[in-house]
């Protein structure tokens, strides 16, 4: 069986999934830093596209034989609950062709399937599924010898595949699927189509539930909320170093220190340069910062930095103006609500 296709899309696509998660909202509990999913029930619809191989379609005389095609489909179900849910699709597997002392054929297999998914999550993005049901597949086959023929029929289909949530909504997924003894009335083979798939996920999403603080009868207490405070720092041109032009950053790192809280630092940069460099750049201005914060006394488990690289400027980069503001860094500072009962916090 050749999957040397499908191989070189997965090897080539999957490394590209965690750039895309890290320069996405992704919605998390403040109190676990845990992903927040799409509650369930629900539905869900995806697109896919990837390699199809027929194996057995060729027979052993043939001079020449391409058995392994480009296919494309798009799907959806409803997510019953964690672990289960019912699928449906549409895919074109694309087509085959042989070669013959007599002559040629080829052939294009459609089909449609219904499918029982069963999920098992590996952590709170990561989740290995497998289907099982029945596909209705539709050859449209061709031959020098005979002219045309259009069979179809039923069949039994099996996939496995690992589904990367990359926001609360959207997610990517891998999956291998087989379909047993794919039909028409002159051969029969097995097929397999080894796919990249894009699912979004309709319904509201998952809030953590507040659990109401005890307080004591004596105590007058009131709530203070929590405050966000952003800072950006300036950046010279393919430098890691930055500039607190403002003078805002030491009050925000003294805050910092008197109160809890979550400091996220975003690095960006501008669009001179190679994509790849300028979000390693981005990524080593914001731990540039987030160096001096621990310097400062700030716990480390409390920061979280990131890099856009130069995906999300604020204005036109055009401009030498404009560059300046795409290379800032911002500082985002965020402290926990709390009830104040007159101790110290």
């Amino acid at each position: 069986m050749k999957i040397i296709g499908t191989g070189v899309l997965l090897v080539s696509i999957l490394p590209i999934i965690p750039v895309f998660a890290a320069n996405s909202d992704l919605t998390t509990d403040p109190n676990t830093n845990t992903f927040v999913p799409v509650e369930v029930p629900h539905w869900y619809l995806g697109a896919r596209g990837g390699f199809s191989e027929f194996q057995g379609a060729c027979a052993k005389n043939a001079i020449d034989c391409d058995d392994n095609s480009m296919g494309y489909g798009l799907y959806g179900g409803y997510q019953f609950n964690d672990w289960f849910a019912l699928e449906g699709g549409v895919t074109n597997y694309g087509t085959i062709s042989a070669l013959y002392q007599g002559g040629y054929t080829k052939a294009n297999m459609s089909g449609t399937d219904l499918s029982a998914k069963f999920s098992y999550g590996l952590t709170d993005r990561v989740t290995l599924y497998g289907r099982l049901g029945g596909t209705y597949q539709y050859i449209d086959r061709e031959t020098s010898w005979t002219g045309d023929s259009k069979p179809s029929g039923w069949g039994l289909t099996t996939a496995v595949g690992l589904d990367y949530k990359l926001t609360e909504r959207l997610s990517v997924r891998a999956e291998y699927q087989f379909i047993d003894g794919a039909n028409d009335n002159r051969a029969s083979s097995d097929a397999y189509f080894g796919s990249i798939g894009l699912t979004y996920r309709f319904g509201s999403v998952a809030r953590a539930k507040s659990i109401p603080a005890v307080i004591a009868p004596s105590a007058v207490p009131f709530v203070i909320p929590s405050t966000v405070t952003r800072v950006l720092l300036d950046s010279d041109f393919d430098s890691t170093s930055f500039h607190d032009n403002s003078h805002e950053l030491p009050p925000l790192i003294e805050k910092a220190k008197q109160t809890q809280g979550t400091v996220v630092i975003t690095g960006n940069a501008d669009s001179k340069g190679p994509m790849g460099y300028n979000q390693t750049l981005s990524e080593k201005r914001a731990q540039a910062v987030g160096e001096h914060f621990i310097s400062e006394g700030i716990d480390a488990a409390r920061i979280t930095v990131r890099g856009n690289g130069e995906l999300r400027p604020k204005v036109s980069n055009d401009t030498v103006e404009g560059r300046t503001v795409n290379r800032k860094t911002e500082v985002e500072f965020k402290s926990k609500a709390h009830l104040n009962t007159g101790e110290s916090q």
